[in-house]
């Protein structure tokens, strides 16, 4: 179907019309959405990331944190275990990050007791720099802003299982 515009434009219109009928905003939304789709493809406007300085910065720890399980690619990932402690120097937050089973579960307030490991040392600040790619992990190790006591190499595995959202993205077309 996808080189054939006359199938393209019948769904369209089917989707147009469902969309019309639609009582529920979002799902109208979504009907009127692919039916644009399927007859001009995907607008891709230029946009470095899904995530803005703004919605960073807002996100509450545990927000933050649950984004991050979010992110974690975890049916590919569900052997790795892990039990970090996330110490946020600048706010005086802890967080327990239990991997374990495909998933990322935050414990906001308090640290892992058994089985950690590793405890990484960051300012909340520094953390949301490394996820607006203003900075690296790497690059505050060297100035001294990290540190990471227990296994290094464990922790930046997790972070490679992180996965990254694209903007645009095909409602009806895969």
């Amino acid at each position: 179907m996808h080189n054939n515009q006359d199938a393209r434009n019948l769904l369209a219109d089917a989707y147009e019309q469902l969309g019309y009928q639609a009582e529920s905003g979002p799902w109208r939304n979504f009907y009127l959405s692919g039916a644009q789709e399927l007859r001009v493809g995907t607008q891709k406007v230029d946009m470095s990331s899904s995530v803005s300085a703004d919605m960073i910065k807002g996100m509450t720890t545990e927000l933050y944190f649950n984004y991050l399980g979010m992110q974690f690619k975890g049916t590919e990932n569900a052997d790795l275990k892990y039990n970090f402690n996330i110490d946020l120097t600048d706010v005086n937050e802890k967080v327990g990050l239990i991997v374990s089973n495909g998933a990322v579960m935050p414990r906001i307030g308090m640290f892992i007791a058994d089985n950690v490991t590793a405890t990484i040392h960051i300012k909340r600040s520094d953390l949301d720099r490394v996820t607006l790619k203003q900075i690296s992990f790497e690059d505050l190790i060297k100035d001294g802003s990290l540190k990471i006591d227990g296994d290094q190499e464990a922790y930046f595995n997790f972070l490679s299982k992180l996965d990254e959202f694209e903007f645009w993205f095909n409602i009806v077309e895969p």
